[in-house]
């Protein structure tokens, strides 16, 4: 019973901090003052914690304090690009590795080879891939009338195929990851040849650089750059995966 209470005091605390930030916020915002990036961070912050507490909100909590760094980001971006001179945008690669080595450590051999075993899976992932994303883009460029650099970018996005940022998802929804490694491969893959061709059907209506495939052909950085992300840090957590 007092547990229950300790609990239910803490809870309470949490949305009160939650209600203050979120007041100082509005107030402050209003008023045009600088910190009010730091007020918006104590209402995420203080969201996050009241997530963590709660059984069937628990699983947002990451979204959640992503949120809150992405608004320190959005309000104070000038801290965010340089450190004494060093550009912080070089680390993304490194970072992106760890993240992904990290992934690597909960797979093993046989998580892909059942997935090569039924590879119906990876088919309908790489099929929708490449009909539903580009639709969606072509359907919002049309619905929203975007100015035609910003329709053939919106579209661009929907043709291009899945990053890093799906595996985490999947990693986070506790899904398939052998699955999502596999469709992301697969997608990548076909990219050099699907993404001038989508490009071409669905944005040659809006621009006519979308005709003649200007920088949408091959790029053996860009190409390779999946699998300095993806591929060596699965490779590298190999040893570490076998020792546990």
């Amino acid at each position: 019973m007092e547990l229950k209470l300790i609990a239910y005091a803490k809870e309470r605390a949490v949305l009160y901090f939650f209600l203050i930030f979120l007041v100082l916020y509005i107030v402050v915002a209003l008023m045009g003052m600088s910190w009010a990036g730091w007020c918006l961070m104590g209402v995420f912050a203080s969201l996050a914690i009241a997530f963590r507490g709660h059984h069937f909100l628990k699983g947002f909590t990451f979204t959640v304090t992503i949120l809150a760094v992405v608004s320190l980001a959005m309000y104070y971006p000038q801290y965010f690009v340089t450190v004494g001179g060093f550009r912080l945008s070089g680390l993304i690669v490194p970072l992106l590795q760890v993240i992904m080595f990290g992934m690597g450590t909960e797979l093993s051999l046989k998580d892909f080879a059942q997935v090569l075993r039924m590879p119906r899976g990876v088919i309908i992932g790489v099929i929708c891939h490449y009909t539903i994303m580009p639709l969606v883009g072509f359907g919002l460029a049309r619905m929203f009338g975007f100015p035609p650099e910003i329709a053939a970018g919106i579209i661009l996005v929907g043709c291009c195929p899945s990053g890093l940022a799906s595996n985490v998802m999947s990693f986070l929804a506790r899904a398939n990851l052998a699955l999502s490694v596999s469709v992301t491969t697969v997608s990548t893959l076909l990219a050099p040849f699907l993404t001038p061709l989508m490009m071409r059907l669905l944005a040659g209506s809006f621009i006519e650089g979308a005709l003649a495939g200007d920088g949408l052909g091959y790029n053996e950085d860009g190409y390779f750059s999946h699998y300095r992300r993806v591929g060596v840090p699965l490779f590298c957590s190999r040893p570490v995966q076998g020792t546990r």
